[in-house]
């Protein structure tokens, strides 16, 4: 079974600020999950954040591939 992972984010001056990431299944789309308040806020600490160094602790947390993690417009 294969996940995928939607990030909400706006853009700042000081990089990215994560709002919200949803954990779908990718065959069928259901939702799976949502990450803690407490995940969102230590991904926000990190200084200068961009979308590479979110894919990369996103896929490390729910082991998803960074080409199944997508960013929301």
């Amino acid at each position: 079974m294969a996940y995928k992972a939607v990030i909400y984010a706006n853009r700042t001056t000081e990089g990215l600020s994560v709002i919200d990431i949803n954990i779908l299944d990718d065959a069928t789309g259901r939702f799976l999950a949502r990450p803690t308040k407490s995940f969102i806020d230590d991904i926000n600490a990190v200084p200068f954040l961009d979308y590479e160094r979110v894919k990369q602790i996103v896929s490390k947390q729910y082991k998803i591939p960074p080409t199944n993690i997508s960013f929301s417009k």
